[in-house]
């Protein structure tokens, strides 16, 4: 299973030094599927990049307040 530590990095340099400075959009679909897209900023080189992902998701647990 990959992280988003595994899947930043930069575009520019290949650097894995780069942190999420904004959230763009967050979908989950009713079928387990979605997706999030990151705005990130590269320390090493000071690129700026938006990294979009897809992803698969299950709940593991719900409840209410």
């Amino acid at each position: 299973m990959k992280t988003l530590d595994d899947v930043m990095i930069c575009p520019e340099c290949n650097g894995d030094d780069c942190y999420k400075y904004s959230t763009d959009e967050t979908e989950f679909g009713i079928d387990g599927k979605g997706h999030y897209y990151i705005d990130c900023h590269c320390n090493r080189c000071g690129k700026n990049f938006r990294l979009c992902t897809e992803f698969e998701y299950s709940i593991t647990k719900a409840y209410t307040r």
